[in-house]
């Protein structure tokens, strides 16, 4: 196997039990959590790796589950209150620049293999379902 059981990096998130975990579809370095709090926190990895960029809470309650749209443009969370939240991203957050994969690798630490995209920290706009 080529894939080391290593891990590439470790977050620290202090504030609550973590529920749910989502890579960004479209941009290599831009991941979504939802907390027992009920925060929603938005890290970009190429900007941060010790705290996120952006934090959005709707309730007290814990968002149980998040899944983004396929476009990166929006994350849909569900809370234990049975309340579904969709977030809207700006472009800017959403939309990675060429050398994001580049900007990813060295984060990371590893090997330069790909070519694809980048963007700023990320900004949550709210919709209620």
């Amino acid at each position: 196997s080529t894939r080391s059981e290593s891990s590439l990096a470790t977050l620290v998130h202090g504030s609550d039990y973590i529920f749910c975990v989502g890579w960004s579809p479209v941009h290599p370095a831009v991941f979504a959590l939802g907390d027992g709090t009920g925060t929603l926190e938005l890290w970009n990895l190429n900007e941060d790796m010790e705290q996120a960029t952006a934090r959005a809470s709707h309730s007290n309650r814990a968002i149980s589950c998040l899944k983004w749209s396929n476009d990166g443009m929006r994350i849909a969370c569900g809370d234990s209150a049975g309340t579904l939240i969709i977030y809207d991203l700006i472009s800017e957050a959403a939309e990675p620049q060429p050398d994001a994969w580049r900007k990813f690798e060295k984060t990371l630490g590893i090997a330069s293999s790909y070519t694809a995209a980048d963007a700023g920290g990320p900004a949550l706009e709210e919709e209620r379902a």
